[in-house]
């Protein structure tokens, strides 16, 4: 697929190929989500994830042509990866609408993911 993706959602999508069904205990304890309605040709979200570290110390947000990384308390990078793929050039101080939508997006997923992770 040409949109964002995440890894975690490798393991839920092999599930749903595989149509094994999934009782509301075990969806409630697997991460990610099935992609294959995106395979099957449905628009995806723009936005990809992740977490490194413990406690989540490093976390970013990606979409197809930009990437923000937030490390520790107030630490941000931004990284256009269609001009610098490799990440080299943070141009956080030049692009700060686009940081800005960025990271409310990331802070609303880390509030999603804790509340998963409190089971609320």
């Amino acid at each position: 697929v040409s949109s964002q993706v995440q890894l975690i959602d490798l393991f839920p999508t092999i599930l749903d190929f595989l149509n094994i069904s999934q009782d509301s205990q075990v969806k409630a304890n697997i991460q990610g989500k099935s992609i294959v309605p995106i395979i099957e040709g449905e628009e995806s979200e723009e936005f990809a994830y992740g977490e490194m570290g413990k406690r989540g110390g490093l976390n970013f947000v990606r979409t197809s042509e930009w990437k923000l990384i937030r490390e520790g308390e107030n630490t941000f990078q931004l990284y256009n990866l269609r001009d610098d793929p490799k990440e080299t050039k943070n141009v956080i101080a030049e692009y700060h609408d686009i940081a800005d939508r960025l990271k409310k997006n990331l802070f609303e997923w880390m509030f999603t993911n804790l509340q998963k992770k409190a089971g609320l």
